[in-house]
C-alpha cells in the first residue's frame, strides 16, 4: 500500500489503526471481538 500511494508505512500502520485494526501475526484484522 505504502509503495503505491507513495507515503511511508507508518502513515498506512497510523491510518489502519484509526479505522479500527490490528496487526496481528502480520495480518491486518478487525479489533472487535465477533461472535461465532
Amino acid at each position: 500500500i505504502a509503495q503505491e500511494l507513495k507515503i511511508s508505512q507508518k502513515t498506512v500502520w497510523n491510518h489502519l489503526h484509526k479505522s479500527g485494526l490490528k496487526k496481528k501475526l502480520d495480518v491486518w484484522v478487525p479489533h472487535e471481538l465477533t461472535q461465532k
